[in-house]
């Protein structure tokens, strides 16, 4: 059985002195939600319930905007902010960032959350049979590294070479002219829907990476979500004959995120559409912190009055 995300979400929040995290909220009526834990400063030590106003201004008694976050969103987002190069996650310049991009109907961010996500979420989230891949824990699955593991070694993968009777029917093929390192790296900046295409267009393309050490590279490359895997891979715990490429195939195929998903693979295909969402991110805050930075507001080290939030998480490593 699959877990599906809690009620309880946190909070991203900004006071007039810095932005934190609260702890775990409950949604409450119109767009507000109500926590225990707020403002980390001494005159709030006493526990108390507050309610606050999601991506709406607020008023005194009802603070307003706040970003909500479940826990697992926030961890994958931190992972994917961090790839930046930056060591934390600066919760002031996220805040800023994700309140910037709030929608004109005040019901999320302006962000692709997919098509199945944009029918179900308006001012309630309205449960829809066949999106359940949306709401369940994205985070590991104990089993799912043994799953993989096994279905590595005891099954086929072997995919044929290219067909070298493609060869004559082409006319002309831009990539013959291109060497194979070259190639190579642009197949590299490529999703993985778009290789596909490619390799289907391309016989020369085909042939160049039809080899292990590419399909290593790129599932690497594509699935940087899949913490999983390269930990098998990093371990050299998957066999030495598997073909890489029919692996990527499978695994792309049984993580998809899509309409009717029902299948044990939910959390991860969840995991791989929240990854994308957070990507949508990085340029925004990574311009903001940058601006931040050269301002001098911002600083990694402690007493700077804001919180730097670091998210340890050895699993994605």
């Amino acid at each position: 059985m699959a877990r599906l995300f809690p009620v309880c979400q946190s909070l991203l929040i900004l006071t007039t002195s810095r932005a934190f995290l609260s702890g775990p909220g409950v949604p409450s009526q119109c767009g507000r939600i109500a926590v225990d834990d707020t403002d980390p400063s001494p005159r709030y030590l006493m526990a108390r319930k507050i309610r606050y106003k999601c991506y709406m201004e607020g008023t005194e008694d009802c603070p307003g905007p706040v970003i909500p976050l479940h826990e697992d969103c926030f961890m994958i987002l931190s992972i994917v902010l961090r790839g930046l190069g930056a060591r934390n996650v600066d919760i002031e310049v996220l805040y800023h960032t994700m309140v910037g991009l709030v929608r004109k109907d005040r019901t999320a961010l302006d962000l692709d959350y997919g098509a199945d996500v944009r029918r179900a979420q308006k001012n309630v989230w309205e449960c829809m049979p066949g999106i359940e891949y949306c709401v369940v824990q994205p985070s590991m699955a104990p089993w799912l590294a043994n799953f993989i593991q096994f279905q590595a070694t005891y099954n086929n993968f072997d995919l044929p070479f290219p067909n070298p009777n493609r060869r004559p029917r082409v006319l002309r093929d831009p990539f013959s002219m291109i060497p194979v390192e070259i190639m190579h790296s642009i197949c590299s900046y490529l999703p993985g829907e778009s290789l596909k295409a490619l390799l289907r267009a391309s016989f020369e393309v085909s042939v160049a990476t039809h080899h292990n050490s590419f399909w290593k590279l790129f599932l690497k490359w594509d699935m940087p979500w899949f913490w999983e895997v390269h930990r098998l891979v990093a371990s050299h715990k998957l066999p030495p004959y598997l073909n890489y490429k029919g692996f990527y195939l499978w695994l792309d195929e049984i993580t998809a995120p899509r309409y009717g998903k029902a299948d044990r693979f939910l959390g991860v295909a969840n995991r791989r559409r929240i990854w994308g969402i957070s990507e949508q991110l990085i340029g925004k805050y990574d311009r903001a912190l940058s601006q931040s930075s050269s301002k001098g507001t911002s600083q990694d080290t402690e007493g700077a009055g804001l919180d730097v939030y670091s998210w340890t998480h050895t699993s994605a490593e």
